[in-house]
């Protein structure tokens, strides 16, 4: 599944990167020093290598991510709250 985004004139030289999870969540504002951030971008790139994943994903994906990072699942849940809620208040989206 083809990921569309935005690419600001400054970063035109050097649009030929390919879009990475962690390269669209910095797009996006977030920063790595979450601890969701690692989860967040291991969750991305299981879906996208395996588009099943999205099924069940409190039981499936969760439970996977938590078991990688040797982590609870509830944790996953946790941390991935705090992520989306600062993606929500980054204060500007407009790049």
């Amino acid at each position: 599944m083809p990921l569309v985004y935005y690419i600001p004139e400054y970063e035109k030289d050097v649009s030929q990167m390919s879009l990475t999870a962690e390269r669209l969540l910095r797009l996006l504002g977030l920063s790595g020093k979450l601890t969701g951030f690692r989860y967040t971008v291991y969750m991305v790139e299981q879906v996208r290598d395996q588009p099943e994943n999205m099924l069940l994903i409190t039981k499936r994906l969760y439970a996977q991510t938590a078991a990688h990072f040797n982590t609870t699942p509830s944790c996953v849940e946790r941390n991935l709250r705090t992520l989306i809620q600062r993606c929500w208040n980054y204060p500007d989206h407009s790049f």
